[in-house]
């Protein structure tokens, strides 16, 4: 048995987990399996949702051979596993409590045969991230191409709901929580959010602008823990998994440096998309050659991420903020207008011989691949609707 086996069935969904009795009498309904943590550090599952009894609980899934492993793993050391509301294991040989919160768990021995794992270890079983991988090619390009408009779509939908929940409906606050967003990427946006929930807008746009820059990097940690190199994984920022220009080291700092002397009025005027590309890159270019601005400039594609994570989301939002589909229509035509970005999952759709043009493209193929093909709904897509149909 192997914890690689765990993630694969838990992944593919292959058993069913439903009122399984816990420990005191409890028991736990999976609502959502989470998205599987292939690259990044951190919980094996993110974004899980479970029910103990009547009570719902968001939050990470991890998996292991035993509990103790655990221990074994020094995750009872390490913060980004305070927010794990299951523990899925082989064996439970012993209680895990993190944070003051003894983990539920289930037990899987008894649900999982030698021959199923035997299998797996032959590689009878498709390992495939896409269920429809073997008819997506004879599917009319039409439903496809359908698919990654709504994904886009409910990916800026997603967006815009954080802005609601976070009682954020001011243009300029939402600007510069995009932005922050987008510079923590996949790997650091939760320690990235938590920093422009600690230093908002409005904190930030009340100081001289001589210190923003030392304020954001004071509250946020990482210069502290820079001075703590040997204990890293007591720290909110992802260093692992990261590679040097994208350290948030380096990312925290630019952040810091772009929104200290940022014009939040800079698109207030600005009506294309040639003229929003243009516009942003000339800000850039106008806070690294104020004095004293030593860091390196964000490189070109870390501007067209930007563009990608931040502009073109705010556009979508800014849209419902008015009430006027040509600011979201403007944002298609943004990503549209950008370089596709390059990552594992765009890697594994080039397996199947779908390359995207634009980032419009690409983001819809991650978006699809994350809220629909590692979810397993494969009866809300239109192109698994129609390969069910076959």
């Amino acid at each position: 048995m192997t914890e690689k086996y765990l993630h694969y069935l838990w992944d593919k969904k292959t058993y069913p987990i439903i009122n399984h009795p816990i420990q005191n009498g409890q028991s736990i309904s999976v609502l959502d399996y989470g998205i599987y943590n292939i690259n990044d550090s951190g919980p094996d599952f993110k974004f899980g949702c479970v029910q103990f009894d009547n009570v719902q609980m968001h939050g990470h899934i991890e998996m292991h051979l035993k509990s103790s492993d655990w221990y074994k793993h020094k995750h009872h050391h390490d913060v980004n596993y305070n927010n794990v509301i299951l523990h899925v294991v082989y064996e439970n040989d012993i209680e895990v409590v993190q944070n003051g919160f003894t983990l539920p768990f289930i037990e899987l021995k008894h649900f999982i045969t030698s021959k199923g794992f035997q299998t797996y270890n032959k590689g009878l079983l498709s390992k495939s991230a896409f269920p429809c991988q073997r008819y997506i090619g004879e599917i009319d390009s039409v439903y496809f191409n359908s698919m990654l408009i709504r994904a886009v779509e409910e990916k800026f939908s997603h967006k815009v709901k954080f802005m609601v929940n976070h009682s954020l409906w001011e243009p300029k606050s939402v600007l510069y929580v995009f932005l922050g967003q987008a510079f923590g990427t996949n790997v650091n946006k939760t320690p990235f959010e938590e920093l422009v929930k600690t230093v908002s807008y409005n904190d930030l746009a009340k100081l001289p602008t001589g210190k923003r820059k030392a304020f954001l990097l004071s509250l946020s940690g990482i210069i502290q823990q820079e001075s703590l190199l040997s204990n890293r994984s007591q720290s909110i920022w992802q260093f692992k998994g990261t590679r040097p220009n994208n350290s948030p080291s380096i990312r925290v700092r630019q952040f810091a440096e772009l929104v200290a002397s940022f014009n939040f009025s800079l698109f207030n005027d600005v009506m294309d998309v040639q003229s929003i590309k243009q516009t942003f890159v000339s800000e850039i270019e106008r806070v690294w050659s104020l004095p004293n601005n030593e860091m390196q400039k964000p490189s070109r594609q870390m501007i067209n991420l930007l563009l990608i994570n931040s502009i073109a989301p705010y556009f979508w939002f800014y849209g419902e903020y008015v009430n006027n589909e040509f600011f979201q229509e403007l944002a298609i035509d943004l990503l549209v207008s950008i370089p596709s970005e390059k990552n594992s999952i765009l890697r594994k759709w080039k397996e199947l011989d779908i390359k995207p043009k634009n980032a419009f493209e690409s983001q819809g193929l991650i978006a699809l691949y994350g809220y629909y093909c590692c979810r397993k709904k494969c009866l809300s897509c239109t192109v698994g609707q129609k390969v069910l149909n076959r």
